[in-house]
């Protein structure tokens, strides 16, 4: 990952304007031609900001619109050759003075106080934030072309020909706030962060390289842990709008590269916060806030320690493979004599390389990468359907996948609610329901643990 570094002049901090904002564009320069002409309209002093446009190369011209940003005081590049969106991005920022970045497609037409409100958010916050404004979905070119000859558009007209895709069904205080749990998932533009934020975790990941999509939401994930997941890190405010410009677009090719990214994506994180797709993000946040939850109980119950009888049994399994390849979920997992190389899912202890924060719904590992998936009582957690997903995830990773119930009397059960193996009365259901689409074998340790083998 390349990345991105200070603006240096003779060993200083190049002085500049307070807000910078920075867009990338590729073959669409009809787009990008209003785009400047509506932040050439800005209630914001023209001293406070600058605009850097860098262009990925296409076969598109972009002559006229290159003449127009010089026209307009700012700052237009092209690359030497085609680089992807990450390189970009990554390339405009260098080029950036100013301390705040805001950072726009070349598609997003801005409204004259767009600049201005993200200056102030900044001017005003308590210490390093990100600031996401509305980016509105435009259903009528007609409506479209009034916005870009500069016409007055008027709120209720607002309402009736656009819509934040973010929020399709308003917004409600209790939604943002909610969706302000999972700030990345809604975070690909119309963004603003301080600058030292976005060098500090290495800029936009250029590995990602021509595919479309996620390098954004990768970046904007990296910035919210490194602010330490507060709360407030990231501050959405819906008067901070951007027009979303019509243009061509293949969907079913970028769904495709999107979905080609997210391996990627979940490889390099390795925490459940990325497992669900990030197309669907109301569906993916209620998941994340629902595994926040779940993993803080599964922690503090006592649940997913692995006793000696259940062990025991647990080695004569690996004794089937002369050197394992082992996926390991539980907790207490650095007191356990596991096989060299075995990764671990330990949720109770820090994550690193070989100790992932997942739940096993898509873990991005190639096919066959283990021998063995073992899970002590974390699947217990899951809803019946990421249940399912965890299952076939497992197998398409593995050879084979153990889950372990472990025996829990009393104070050490989970309490999750909807626990499919927390009464023996309900087991029947379960495996019956579970063999129907894998081979299951089952077997119980001298401590009473439940042992599940599914191939």
């Amino acid at each position: 990952m390349r990345g991105v570094g200070e603006v240096m002049q003779n060993g200083r901090r190049r002085p500049g304007p307070d807000l910078s904002v920075v867009i990338p564009t590729h073959r669409q320069a009809h787009c990008l031609e209003p785009v400047l002409e509506s932040l050439a309209r800005q209630t914001l002093p023209e001293e406070a900001f600058e605009v850097v446009v860098v262009e990925d190369p296409s076969e598109v011209s972009y002559e006229a619109a290159a003449e127009r940003a010089l026209e307009l005081g700012f700052r237009f590049e092209t690359l030497p050759g085609r680089a992807g969106r990450s390189a970009t991005r990554n390339h405009a920022v260098n080029l950036a003075r100013g301390d705040v970045l805001l950072f726009l497609d070349g598609d997003c037409y801005a409204e004259p106080g767009l600049l201005e409100s993200h200056w102030r958010f900044h001017k005003d916050a308590p210490g390093p934030r990100a600031a996401l404004g509305s980016r509105l979905e435009i259903t009528s070119l007609g409506f479209a072309g009034r916005l870009m000859r500069g016409e007055a558009i008027s709120a209720e007209e607002r309402g009736r020909h656009c819509f934040d895709m973010r929020f399709p069904a308003g917004l409600p205080a209790e939604a943002v706030r909610l969706a302000m749990e999972t700030p990345w998932l809604y975070a690909y533009t119309n963004v603003s962060v301080p600058r030292a934020l976005v060098t500090s975790v290495g800029g936009f990941d250029e590995q990602f390289g021509l595919q479309w999509g996620l390098e954004d939401i990768d970046l904007f994930y990296r910035v919210y842990v490194r602010m330490g997941r507060l709360p407030d890190a990231f501050v959405y405010d819906e008067s901070m709008v951007a027009y979303h410009l019509p243009h061509y677009r293949n969907r079913g090719s970028e769904i495709g590269q999107f979905l080609g990214n997210e391996p990627y994506f979940r490889r390099k994180h390795a925490h459940f916060e990325v497992e669900p797709s990030v197309d669907l993000p109301d569906i993916s946040a209620y998941q994340i806030r629902l595994y926040r939850q779940r993993v803080a109980q599964f922690t503090a119950s006592g649940a997913g320690r692995t006793d000696e009888s259940t062990w025991r049994r647990v080695e004569e399994l690996l004794s089937t493979w002369p050197t394992p390849r082992v996926l390991y979920a539980g907790l207490d997992t650095a007191d356990l004599p596991l096989p060299s190389g075995t990764i671990t899912v330990d949720h109770g202890a820090p994550p690193s390389r070989s100790n992932e924060h997942v739940l096993g719904l898509s873990t991005g590992y190639p096919e066959r990468a283990f021998d063995l998936v073992i899970n002590v009582d974390l699947w217990r957690l899951l809803h019946w359907q990421d249940f399912c997903a965890h299952v076939s995830e497992a197998l398409r990773i593995a050879d084979e996948l153990l889950l372990i119930r472990t025996a829990q009397p009393g104070d050490r059960r989970i309490g999750i609610d909807g626990d499919p193996a927390a009464d023996d009365r309900d087991l029947e259901y379960f495996l019956r329901a579970l063999r129907s689409h894998v081979s299951v074998i089952t077997d119980r340790s001298e401590a009473g643990a439940l042992l599940i083998r599914c191939r």
